[in-house]
């Protein structure tokens, strides 16, 4: 498999478009019903923690420059806990998927597709989840790339164009 590495804009694009789909996506009840009208400050600062810990991740991992997170718990405790953190992760990120998907898919029924089955909605984007990333990971990170960079000058031009 041949991989490439990132650009850095191709990783803050990345990053902030999963920030926005979490804001969007995933703004709890509760964060409204407790805070109310400084719901937007707190939003704000759940943004800049989440940039915050990704940059004391980078920090952290200067000294591991080829490293990942496998490789410096196998550094710090031996193979057995880099299996520990190798099965932690893919149970993490499983189970985070399945959220996620549950979560839109009843966001998506409720909506718009109140007779169909959640079942077939899960399906739907599971075969499109297949075919992107058949297609490589590279094509999704510029697809997301071109995409923040367009809502970005839509956010910036259209007080302008509205206040005229």
């Amino acid at each position: 498999m041949l991989t490439k590495k990132i650009c850095f804009a191709e990783a803050v694009a990345l990053i902030l478009i999963l920030i926005i789909n979490r804001i969007i996506l995933g703004l709890p009840k509760s964060i409204l019903v407790n805070s109310a009208a400084s719901a937007g400050f707190i939003i704000i600062l759940v943004s800049i923690f989440s940039v915050l810990v990704v940059w004391l991740v980078n920090y952290l991992f200067r000294k591991f420059v080829a490293s990942d997170i496998l490789d410096v718990s196998e550094f710090l405790a031996g193979k057995w806990l880099k299996i520990l953190v190798g099965i932690l992760y893919v149970l993490m990120f499983i189970g985070i998927s399945i959220l996620c998907l549950s979560y839109i898919c009843d966001v998506l029924k409720s909506i718009y597709f109140e007779n169909f089955n959640k079942l077939f909605l899960a399906l739907f984007f599971i075969i499109g989840i297949v075919i992107a990333n058949r297609i490589g990971f590279n094509a999704i990170l510029r697809t997301n790339y071109r995409i923040v960079i367009a809502v970005s000058y839509t956010h910036l031009t259209l007080p302008t164009i509205c206040s005229v």
